[in-house]
């Protein structure tokens, strides 16, 4: 009889702690959230759209680095100073203390990549990302080498725990950047920064895309504690449009999401409305017609 009353109050607090599980926000269910707001930023390609973004609430912005769609490569001469020229302007358009970003989208030899490292070192940027090729991690140590004071960030194209390993225990970067849709989703993005957490890097992770994405990379963000700003892509209306209730972002970024799971709820009609449509393939080409690394 008592072992029978054991069970059932073991059966009951069992599916209490499901209940509860049911109607939490994913962050709940990775251990609780370790802060009040989650740190975001938005892409800008002059100073107008800069402010502009500034102005919306977003903690910081991130430009291409003269590589905004070009169609063609940026001649290693000309890239350091252009560089300067084009963050000197953002940076006065959003003063000090937001936060200011590059991403070279890989595109840089060691040496062209030193360069442009050096050209814009003073003017404080939270990171420069994929300075060189995102595949030869050798590269990569040669720019470190360098000795330069910018954080280096890479990542968004890497795909597993394992893919990150020698990146991480190698320290190459200050920062990562996996995203969750490429990574293995919500726990594989817990266990890559709980590995970077280990040596001392931060995660910034690389979210160009929807609200479900978003949504499940702020629970992610919410509780770990190496986090540091996330991606935004905002500039689509249908990113709104597309959610019953849109998230709000408040100054600097979003408050943590009170509903269950992912807290986002998707309107079935705005979605037949906009099929898929194909998007060309990103290419990029020399002077001469060499292809260029993309």
């Amino acid at each position: 009889m008592v072992i029978n009353s054991a069970l059932s109050a073991i059966d009951q607090a069992l599916w209490d702690i499901k209940g509860k599980a049911l109607g939490a926000p994913v962050y709940q269910l990775l251990g609780g959230a370790v802060r009040d707001t989650i740190r975001v930023y938005a892409g800008a390609g002059n100073p107008e759209q800069a402010r502009a973004r500034i102005a919306e609430g977003f903690a910081g912005v991130k430009t291409g680095g003269g590589w905004h769609g070009a169609d063609h490569a940026v001649d290693d001469r000309s890239a350091p100073a252009a560089l300067r020229e084009e963050l000197t302007a953002i940076r006065e358009a959003i003063g000090p203390d937001a936060a200011l970003m590059v991403d070279n989208h890989g595109h840089s030899r060691p040496m062209v990549a030193i360069r442009q490292l050096r050209a814009v070192e003073d003017l404080g940027l939270l990171f420069f990302e994929e300075p060189v090729p995102p595949d030869n991690l050798d590269e990569l140590a040669h720019v470190l080498a360098a000795g330069l004071c910018t954080p280096l960030a890479a990542g968004e194209r890497l795909h597993s725990r394992w893919a990150f390993r020698d990146l991480v225990i190698r320290q190459l970067v200050d920062v990562i950047q996996p995203d969750v849709c490429h990574c293995g989703g919500i726990s594989e993005l817990r266990r890559i920064a709980s590995l970077a957490e280990v040596y001392g890097i931060a995660v910034a992770p690389h979210n160009p895309k929807g609200p479900v994405a978003t949504a499940a990379s702020l629970h992610v963000c919410a509780a770990i504690p190496n986090f540091l700003i996330l991606e935004h892509a905002h500039a689509n209306p249908l990113f709104d449009a597309v959610q019953v209730t849109p998230m709000r972002m408040g100054e600097g970024g979003y408050a943590l999401p009170d509903g269950p799971g992912l807290g986002v709820d998707l309107d079935p009609e705005v979605i037949a409305a906009h099929p898929y449509r194909h998007r060309p393939v990103l290419e990029a080409y020399e002077s001469d017609g060499t292809p260029a690394h993309p």
